[in-house]
């Protein structure tokens, strides 16, 4: 009987192992299974923090360009009005000293505010090749008192705002009276 309790003893820890090992091997499994959707989350949060980066940065930017279109409009405007204040002072025949000297300051004034707010003048100066990048042709004139294709006379001056031109100076363009150019 002894023996019998043994050899049952016996069999019972080998259960014991056996379920153990089954008990482990589960755990095994269940624990690989964790780790690799753990590491399935860790990749999704990874890639949900770039794209959310992304979509900040490109907000920001889209912002930012808004805000510089914005700004460009206004420039303009006040572009046109600086303009007519120029135009006045040149006409300034009719004016009284007191009035033309008001006109004076306030176009002085409205200068610095374009130059503060990066806006810069296009001055093409006479016999320089013509850009037709920053320059607009108002006509054309036939002599040799300047190269082929060079600005003759400037009509009005022309605006960069930012390195962008806003208004292209307007030149009466040269063309040469001679066949082969100069």
């Amino acid at each position: 009987m002894e023996e019998r309790r043994e050899e049952l003893d016996h069999e019972n820890k080998e259960k014991e192992v056996i379920e153990e090992t089954v008990e482990c091997e589960d755990n095994k499994s269940a624990t690989e299974e964790l780790e690799r959707e753990l590491k399935t989350l860790i990749d999704e949060n990874a890639r949900l923090k770039a794209d959310f980066r992304n979509y900040s940065n490109a907000v920001r930017r889209e912002a930012e360009e808004e805000i510089k279109r914005s700004k460009e409009k206004i420039i303009q405007k006040l572009i046109d009005i600086y303009t007519d204040t120029i135009r006045a002072i040149e006409n300034s025949t009719a004016l009284s000293n007191g009035l033309l000297e008001g006109v004076k300051l306030i176009s002085k004034s409205m200068e610095r505010l374009l130059a503060d707010e990066g806006v810069s003048l296009i001055e093409p100066k006479i016999g320089e090749p013509f850009d037709p990048f920053s320059h607009e042709v108002e006509e054309t004139i036939s002599t040799d008192e300047v190269p082929d294709t060079a600005v003759f006379e400037v009509v009005a001056t022309g605006y960069n705002f930012n390195g962008k031109v806003l208004r292209p100076a307007r030149v009466i363009v040269a063309l040469s009276k001679s066949p082969g150019g100069n």
